[in-house]
This record gives C-alpha cells, structure tokens and sequence, in this order.
C-alpha cells in the first residue's frame, strides 16, 4: 500500500485527542493551515514533546509500522536533543476481561462522544497497563548508542524512526506487523461499508 506523508503537526488540547481515539490522520479533519513539522516544534519547545508514531491505536498485540513522523534525514546516535523511548501496553482481553484500548470505534448511537463513554466504563473494566521505559543509557541519543546492534536486530537504515520502532518492538515484547495506519483506514473503510 501507497504511504501517505504526514504534512505537519497541530496544537491541540486533551479533549480533541480523546474525540480522536481509534480514527486515522486521513479521517482527523485538521486543517493543512497551521501544521508544523515536528522539526519546528522541537526547536521551539520548551518542555518535552510526545510523539506517538503509529498515528494511530492498535489491538495492543502488535506494533504498527511507523509514520514518517521524524525526518528522515536524523541518525542515530542523535545529536542535538535527548529521545526518551516508553512502550505502554494494556493486557490482550478475554472473555471476562475486556481490554481499555478502543481499536475500532463504536456506531452506536449513544448522546454522548463514544470516547468519553469509553473512559467513563474504563474504571469498571479493570485491566493492567504495562509501562516500560527504555534505560536513558540505552537511548539513541547518547553516545554510547551503537547502531550496530540495533540495526542486527531486523533494522536496514540507521535513522531515528527505524532505531525507535526496533527499541519499542523489544522493549514492549511485540511483533512489528508490517501495517501501518493507511492499512487501517482501508481496513475500517470496508468494515464500515459491510454493516
């Protein structure tokens, strides 16, 4: 499938985030005016920025490939800023309990936001997020981060993306699935079309 570039990036308050849970950038509705590039964003920052890039959720059983969110021309070690690397991961759900992540949003018709609703019944499906940080000694960007042995673990281009995707595949346990958000779109455009 054909990868859609992300064009920028918006400042936007916690709200929106959470109306936008389970849906894609394509299905966002975000202007193009005013997107700025993370590169931008970082150089003018004066707190730490969270970028989540897979643009998307998923089933908490797999990580889906990246966006290209970072510039493709940034290598590892990096040089210039600090990058923190974090894998949050809720436990797959059974039969008798259900999983917090919301990879496919609801159509039924409820007066209120289906995410409010979703985190209004989190607290009655109690389920355990799994929280790891990367050592900040590991990180790609100190200098002691060998790209060597990264890239031997699956990777084929040094960059900032590749070496994030591989840490956070080993660091979460998951399987990198190949599929990224553009897949979801179509998938969720099918689904949405068969019901």
């Amino acid at each position: 499938m054909q990868r859609t570039a992300i064009t920028g990036f918006h400042h936007v308050s916690l709200f929106k985030i959470l109306s936008l849970l389970g849906k894609t950038p394509s299905t966002f509705g975000l202007p193009l005016e005013g997107a700025r590039s993370l590169e931008s964003i970082r150089k003018s920052a004066d707190r730490p920025i969270v970028v989540f890039p897979e643009c998307t959720t998923s089933n908490g059983r797999g990580l889906l490939r990246f966006a290209e969110v970072f510039d493709s021309s940034i290598t590892v070690p990096v040089k210039g800023f600090n990058v923190f690397i974090m894998c949050g991961r809720f436990d797959s759900p059974t039969h008798w309990q259900p999983s917090p992540t919301c990879s496919i949003p609801s159509s039924i018709p409820i007066p209120l936001p289906q995410p409010l609703v979703h985190i209004l019944t989190i607290p009655f499906e109690p389920s355990r997020l799994t929280i790891r940080l990367l050592a900040p000694s590991e990180s790609p960007s100190t200098g002691t981060f060998l790209e060597s042995d990264v890239l031997a673990a699956g990777g084929t281009k040094a960059t900032l993306s590749e070496a994030c995707a591989i840490l956070i595949s080993q660091l979460g346990k998951l399987k990198r699935t190949g599929q990224g958000w553009e897949e979801k779109t179509s998938f969720l455009s099918f689904y949405y079309s068969k019901r």
